[in-house]
């Protein structure tokens, strides 16, 4: 059991049964942020990258038995945040007034099509190739760690 989210619900902790809060808005907030990768079990899930979607309490927890047999936790969560949550239309339209976009790392859209041309047949890096790119980046971190002097 993960018993930190248990201790936030607002119930007696019962590690055999689970329990259900008298008062669910009485609990601990939880903070959730959600990857794309949970998209094949929730519609909530964004469609690419990580997104904070707010402040959630926990009502009940149980036991079950997991697709492999394993016992499993389970854990209802009730969104408590004033803020519209970022999958409605009201949540929608305020990203689009704020203009916030994906952020991604530097170099990281290259390095996916570079990914999605090797594994489509295109042409490939040979090793020399790897090799020097290697060192340009490690060069380039020891200038950016070199240039960092915090006296």
């Amino acid at each position: 059991m993960n018993l930190a989210l248990a201790k936030n619900c607002n119930a007696k902790v019962d590690s055999k049964n689970g329990a259900e809060a008298t008062d669910w808005r009485g609990g601990k907030p939880v903070r959730v942020v959600r990857n794309c990768k949970g998209r094949k079990h929730s519609k909530y899930a964004p469609e690419e990258g990580n997104r904070y979607d707010g402040i959630y309490k926990i009502v009940k927890y149980w036991q079950e038995s997991g697709q492999s047999g394993f016992k499993v936790w389970r854990y209802l969560l009730r969104r408590d945040d004033p803020i519209s949550p970022p999958w409605s239309k009201a949540g929608k339209k305020k990203i689009k007034e704020l203009g916030l976009t994906m952020q991604y790392p530097e170099g990281y859209l290259e390095s996916q099509a570079a990914k999605r041309e090797q594994e489509n047949g295109g042409p490939e890096e040979d090793e020399d190739t790897t090799k020097k790119s290697k060192k340009r980046n490690a060069a380039k971190r020891k200038r950016q760690i070199g240039a960092f002097q915090p006296y």
